[in-house]
């Protein structure tokens, strides 16, 4: 039975709800046939995203903000993810006759990646991804988020992105920090981008206003699609990402991170309290054996003055 989701509907899932379907590896392995980013292409159906038209109009394609002034991140990094999910393509059974016209120039890259593990969402107990190891995935879905004009295509309107909010930990960490994983779709094996989220992260729901509302038969204002966003700051790094989805999902992605950075907060309180516990017990140890050693020495004098003393009564006796 596949598993279809319609990046439009922006379901929310939590672990355990969504079973991974083996149609997903087509969007990969089918690229004879044109994929866009905006479907997940299974052997029975495509769900197409919204008209990639709408999505032009819906945002400026040269400037640094959107129409309602939303910032956009000018740091976006998915060019990478982007690379990768083209490497991806070639890579496949079906395109390994293209793979070789570049094999020659990508043995670097390939010697690079072998130091990393990218795990096909949807994500779970376990899985790596770049050097993070996911301990706990909390929720994913279909949203949409704000381009910058700085990936491969160059692109600012709105794009669609498997997201996923998870636990994880690299190799030396023992407290998992939240992250944001984006996919350009399930089955997709590398990221288009990885955020970390810390102490310094801000959540802020938005609504997008504008001036000019269309309107339906009856003259009332209708709701754009993308009204309802949610904005993810790390004021530590500037680094930023605007996402939207339907005012419910909004709500719950919104409300489900900022609890998660709360837990973290106090997961790193106990860490430290901890980490002073043991620094103070292991200085009491040291100041304990420094009394021993101190009190070793003073015993050591007291007998050689003692010695000293009763050689000098021998000696006038």
């Amino acid at each position: 039975q596949s598993n279809n989701v319609s990046p439009n509907q922006s379901p929310v899932r939590r672990q355990g709800d969504f079973k991974a379907c083996p149609c997903c590896r087509r969007y990969i392995e089918n690229f004879d046939h044109p994929v866009t980013p905006g479907s997940v292409e299974t052997s029975s159906t495509t769900l197409e995203q919204q008209p990639l038209q709408q999505l032009q109009r819906s945002s400026p394609q040269k400037s640094n903000s959107s129409g309602d002034n939303m910032e956009v991140d000018e740091e976006d990094t998915e060019e990478y993810g982007s690379w990768n999910l083209q490497r991806s393509m070639l890579t496949s059974t079906m395109g390994s006759s293209l793979m070789s016209l570049f094999n020659g120039g990508l043995d670097d890259l390939n010697q690079e990646e072998d130091e990393f593990n990218m795990s096909a969402p949807p994500l779970v107990q376990g899985d790596k991804v770049q050097h993070y190891t996911i301990t706990e995935t909390i929720v994913q879905g279909w949203l949409y988020k704000k381009g910058s004009g700085n990936d491969i295509w160059g692109r600012r309107w709105w794009k669609p992105r498997w997201v996923t909010f998870v636990l994880a930990v690299y190799p030396g960490q023992s407290v998992p920090m939240p992250l944001i994983i984006s996919h350009h779709a399930p089955g997709v094996p590398f990221p288009a981008h990885v955020m970390e989220l810390n102490e310094s992260t801000v959540i802020m729901a938005i609504d997008r206003t504008t001036q000019t509302a269309a309107k339906d038969s009856d003259g009332e204002d209708i709701e754009e699609w993308n009204r309802h966003c949610f904005q993810i700051v790390n004021s530590g790094t500037n680094e930023s990402r605007i996402f939207t989805a339907p005012l419910q999902e909004r709500n719950e992605w919104a409300f489900v991170i900022n609890k998660e950075l709360y837990s973290m907060e106090e997961r790193l309180k106990k860490a430290r309290a901890k980490e002073e516990i043991g620094e103070y017990t292991q200085g009491r140890k040291e100041e304990r054996k420094a009394k021993r050693l101190g009190m070793d020495v003073l015993l050591n004098e007291m007998k050689e003055e003692k010695m000293n003393e009763m050689n000098h009564q021998q000696r006038e006796a």
